[in-house]
């Protein structure tokens, strides 16, 4: 909706879109002029989104998202973890408590179970990860595994992806930091509730995806992300370079990616956008009253 509001108020002269975006109680949406396609074939929304660049000729063979960060902060992040203790020759996995959905949250209490089952069996080292109005939380999770780990407070988000990058892997619910750490090609297990997998997983096999029963995340148990992540785990190798790869991207992409910093994540971000989706909802009930 809100890339809707964006594409339709810039003036543009042709807004193509996929033919099955509709509006509730619509049978077109009307801030398109030109419409590709459903393949009704292509459930993943990032199919989906493709398939309008497939409708005028374009083709994009790598369907998962990449972000190239700066080898410079890779190597301040590394530097950091070491100074707090970090290995390479041990595995790293990060857990993040960020909160999805109602029902798509797995209960902090399993995370923690969870965190002290890797460390006690397999050896792993943990990053915490959690968002900046999650402290309580991630205190909360502190007094539950009661052993020393790595903290990654809340920073910008060219600093989170740099050391979401250096874990092995990483166990998220179903939140915007799953696809970040996807973008970074970290290998993940993300919890899933009532969204489904399906559609909106991040795109890879490296990127597993667990749905609790009945569409519950608190439906799923800690030995079944164990054995998700030991999975992914058993196809990396725990000795790295202490040399992180050099970055052949631009300057220009460097800058770039600065702009992620200024990213609003929070639940108000559509707040500035409530009277024009008020002035919208009139107008499709008005078109809707008119058509009957």
């Amino acid at each position: 909706m809100v890339s809707d509001l964006f594409a339709y108020y810039s003036g543009a002269k042709y807004i193509l879109g996929s033919a099955g975006r509709l509006l509730p109680g619509t049978q077109r949406n009307f801030m398109y002029n030109l419409l590709a396609p459903l393949w009704p074939e292509h459930i993943h929304h990032t199919e989906k989104n493709l398939d309008i660049l497939r409708y005028i000729g374009i083709e994009n063979k790598a369907a998962s998202p990449a972000i190239a960060l700066p080898a410079a902060q890779t190597t301040q992040a590394r530097a950091e973890l070491e100074k707090n203790g970090y290995r390479s020759d041990k595995p790293l996995v990060g857990i993040h408590l960020g909160s999805g959905k109602l029902f798509g949250t797995w209960p902090i209490g399993r995370l923690a179970e969870l965190t002290r089952l890797l460390k006690k069996k397999y050896g792993a080292q943990i990053a915490l990860f959690w968002n900046s109005n999650e402290a309580e939380k991630a205190k909360q999770f502190l007094n539950y595994v009661q052993f020393d780990l790595l903290k990654i407070a809340p920073q910008k988000l060219t600093n989170i992806a740099c050391f979401m990058q250096l874990c092995d892997a990483m166990v998220l619910n179903d939140t915007w930091a799953a696809h970040l750490c996807a973008a970074v090609g970290t290998p993940l297990v993300a919890i899933y509730g009532p969204t489904n997998p399906a559609e909106l997983k991040p795109v890879g096999s490296q990127f597993l995806a667990i749905r609790g029963k009945r569409e519950k995340a608190d439906n799923i148990t800690v030995g079944q992300v164990e054995e998700a992540v030991i999975a992914l785990l058993n196809g990396k190798e725990y000795c790295r370079s202490s040399e992180p790869a050099e970055c052949e991207f631009s300057q220009e992409t460097e800058e770039d990616l600065s702009s992620l910093d200024e990213l609003d994540i929070s639940e108000n971000v559509l707040e500035d956008f409530k009277p024009e989706l008020l002035r919208l909802k009139w107008q499709v009930q008005t078109a809707e009253v008119r058509l009957r």
